[in-house]
């Protein structure tokens, strides 16, 4: 849904068709920002701290659950005043940009957990990643502002922002085919059960 939505903003762009002249658009930009903002805190989420309960420790999910509910809790208010900023700009101005900079974070947490050592990841697949999560920033600026940029910048902007996104989608599939991720997590749960983090679970 992400991917088609640029890909229209893209076609929309070159044609000469603003998104600041439809106010659908811009508040479904923001519904899903902020609907991507959650689903990357959720990933952080899950990959700072235990979010499975076990028979032998039923609460070791406890925190996991409080943080994710805080989260959802603070994505509803932003989206709420994100959307009277489109509707009434003059009064709810800041509100136009929480979307962009909430998104923002919730990648950079994300990408800052993809910079560990224990995922292997070469440091050149990461800074498409943190450029991608900076331009969060600029979206809501881009959208709001659509008809006082040229045609070919406003293309441009959102032509890169789809690249990045089918950029983020292949690395992350990729590290998840080649054992990145495991390895991971292997090192986390290692930590938390106070195991060697370089053993596996097959080795304790």
């Amino acid at each position: 849904l992400l991917l088609y939505l640029y890909l229209c903003f893209s076609l929309y762009s070159f044609k000469g068709v603003g998104a600041r002249q439809n106010v659908a658009i811009q508040v479904t930009v923001d519904f899903l920002n902020v609907c991507t903002s959650v689903a990357f805190f959720y990933m952080f989420l899950v990959l700072d701290m235990p979010s499975v309960a076990t028979a032998a420790t039923p609460d070791r999910n406890k925190g996991f659950r409080k943080n994710f509910s805080i989260i959802v809790g603070i994505s509803f208010v932003i989206f709420l005043v994100s959307s009277l900023g489109r509707f009434r700009p003059g009064t709810y101005e800041l509100g136009v940009y929480l979307s962009g900079i909430f998104a923002a974070i919730s990648m950079a947490y994300v990408f800052g957990r993809l910079d560990s050592h224990y995922m292997n990841v070469p440091r050149w697949m990461l800074a498409p990643l943190y450029l991608y999560a900076a331009i969060q920033v600029i979206g809501p600026i881009v959208v709001n502002y659509s008809g006082q940029i040229p045609d070919k910048y406003h293309t441009l902007f959102f032509g890169a922002v789809l690249m990045l996104k089918v950029y983020l989608f292949f690395v992350m599939t990729y590290w998840l085919q080649n054992g990145s991720f495991e390895e991971y997590f292997n090192t986390g749960s290692n930590y938390i059960e106070g195991r060697n983090p370089k053993e596996t679970p097959s080795e304790v």
